[in-house]
């Protein structure tokens, strides 16, 4: 099953390298079963996004784990700090329906992509 959610534009305050900017984004979310793609589109800001994009132009910038819940992410935010891995971005985006939270750790040093975590407050991806 594949299914596109019609593409959005945005314009989230994010948290980047521990500062608040404003950053203006395309997004559009896809689903091929089990997996759900996101693409992000920069348009204004200087984010993580953007910078991915300046230095590699299209690709893919991280890979995305879902954690349990709010909660799970929050503490595995401090594990990964306890272990010297710096959060690369964080923000929120939501819906009536549902809130949901982005972390993006500072890995791609260490790897190929910059790991990230998503949770949900509801019961949908908004």
């Amino acid at each position: 099953l594949v299914e596109a959610m019609p593409a959005r534009t945005l314009s989230p305050t994010l948290n980047y390298r521990g500062d608040p900017v404003k950053a203006k984004l395309r997004w559009q979310v896809a689903r091929f079963g089990d997996t759900i793609v996101d693409f992000v589109q920069p348009l204004e800001g200087s984010n993580a996004f953007s910078a991915f994009h300046r230095h590699h132009r299209d690709g893919i910038l991280a890979l995305v784990h879902r954690a349990e819940s709010l909660e799970s992410l929050e503490n595995e935010i401090v594990r990964m700090k306890s272990l010297g891995v710096a959060v690369l971005q964080d923000y929120r985006v939501g819906t009536a329906r549902s809130e949901a939270r982005l972390v993006l750790f500072d890995t791609e040093a260490q790897g190929k992509y910059a790991l990230g975590l998503v949770a949900t407050s509801g019961d949908q991806y908004p």
